[in-house]
């Protein structure tokens, strides 16, 4: 009959749907999912499907509550393997890499420990780099070789540059000004001279 026709194509159009509710959940999609069932519902249904599709989102609803708090547990779980990798180079002494990954974890909910960690880390790299700079320094001091001497004090130069320009904000801004011009006055006194020209 023609109502047991009308029923069949309401039926099949209602599994459909149904399906594509399924596979969107599976996907995480819960937005659209949402936007299926409005449409369903907006349709002329028989009461018995009504009943179904109102279990259905009963479902669905647990189902989005439980991804969210799996969503949220998984994000937390990322947060805390990049804090332990940051942590791992900040303890090896790699502090430059250790100030790059404690940045990505600002904003988040271990902004205000890494905020602590990039301070202590700059102030430790910028004294690392003083302390290499001035090896650096004696070795140029300790050559006779006015050539070596002025390479190893650019190189020291290069080295407290690097600091003031890194870590702007480290306690030994004042210490390493004053050895940046120790270094520049090795610089000029030992800067080669350039050959002079026949005839001038």
């Amino acid at each position: 009959t023609l109502k047991e026709l009308v029923t069949a194509i309401i039926q099949s159009w209602f599994d459909g749907k149904i399906g594509q509710i399924i596979h969107r959940v599976s996907q995480g999609d819960f937005a659209g999912v949402q936007t299926i069932f409005t449409k369903m519902e907006q349709a002329d249904l028989p009461d018995e499907l009504r009943l179904i599709l109102a279990a259905k989102k009963t479902e669905v609803a647990r189902l989005e509550e439980g991804h969210g708090l799996a969503v949220l547990q998984k994000e937390q779980e990322t947060l805390e393997k990049k804090w332990q990798d940051a942590m791992a180079q900040f303890d090896a002494n790699k502090f430059d890499e250790a100030i790059g990954s404690f940045a990505a974890l600002l904003n988040t909910a271990f902004d205000i420990h890494a905020r602590e960690k990039i301070k202590i880390a700059a102030q430790r790299a910028a004294e690392q780099k003083r302390k290499k700079a001035a090896t650096l320094y004696v070795k140029a001091r300790r050559t006779g070789d006015p050539e070596r001497t002025f390479k190893l004090c650019q190189e020291s130069k290069a080295l407290l540059l690097e600091i003031l320009a890194r870590y702007p904000e480290t306690k030994i801004s004042q210490k390493v000004q004053s050895n940046l011009a120790v270094v520049e006055e090795c610089i000029r006194t030992n800067a080669p001279t350039s050959p002079a020209v026949p005839g001038l």
